[in-house]
């Protein structure tokens, strides 16, 4: 995957209630969480295996894609356009063990790089925050 032989993008399922959270908040934490104006790669991590992209199950989610994407164009946050796909879901392929619970490895890093790149706004669990003391 890593070499960016396989053709494929790698990626995150998130499966989620929509009784607990929106499907709009979870397309706007994506937007937020990404950089949408470039398709070679994400962080350090470049290739077109590590371009952004949402994959979608029906129209209804498409649509709630799209209209995201509107909300963040009419913003006009960025002076680039914006570079995410959007493909129709079919099969999911798991990582490797090794990526498994990747975020529980590495947890310390996590925090920290979220920390500094300026997202975290104070975090209910553990109390983290940027807001200046």
């Amino acid at each position: 995957m890593s070499a960016g032989g396989s053709g494929h993008i790698e990626v995150v399922k998130v499966t989620y209630d929509p009784a607990i959270i929106e499907r709009k908040k979870n397309l706007d934490y994506f937007w937020r969480h990404i950089n949408p104006i470039r398709n070679d790669g994400q962080l350090c991590d470049r290739g077109a295996q590590y371009r952004p992209a949402i994959f979608y199950k029906d129209e209804v989610e498409k649509q709630a894609i799209l209209e995201s994407e509107k909300r963040i164009k009419k913003n006009k946050p960025f002076k680039e356009s914006l570079k995410v796909e959007f493909i129709p879901a079919s099969t999911f392929y798991p990582a490797e063990d090794y990526h498994q619970d990747y975020y529980k490895k590495i947890q310390g890093v996590i925090i920290i790089t979220v920390f500094h790149a300026g997202v975290m706004r104070g975090c209910k669990h553990c109390g983290a925050s940027n807001k200046s003391k």
